[in-house]
């Protein structure tokens, strides 16, 4: 039998937000701002990363993203009021992709 060499993160289960269902998690996030998410997304970031919410990254990636102030809108050639509501309309990873890729 092959043994899986996956390493995951572990996830602080004695706090009570890490037990919610994935469809309340999700409801909540869908109820945040495009710039509020990107700082929840970092802050929660195992957790969003088990529910597919997030897109992977490493260890060095995160931290880097962690310490530098992300501004989403600072990229694009737009008022940030039309920033975003386009960003508001992306799914929660699309916001995280766009966030790092520009970041």
């Amino acid at each position: 039998m092959a043994q899986n060499n996956l390493t995951v993160t572990p996830i602080d289960t004695m706090h009570l937000f890490y037990m919610l269902p994935a469809e309340l998690l999700v409801h909540i996030i869908e109820m945040l701002p495009p710039e509020v998410f990107v700082n929840f997304a970092l802050a929660t970031y195992p957790l969003l990363l088990a529910h597919g919410l997030v897109p992977p990254l490493c260890a060095t990636r995160i931290a880097g993203l962690k310490a530098g102030s992300l501004r989403l809108l600072d990229s694009l050639p737009l008022p940030p009021e039309l920033g975003l509501q386009i960003l508001g309309l992306l799914e929660p990873i699309d916001i995280m992709r766009f966030a790092i890729a520009n970041s």
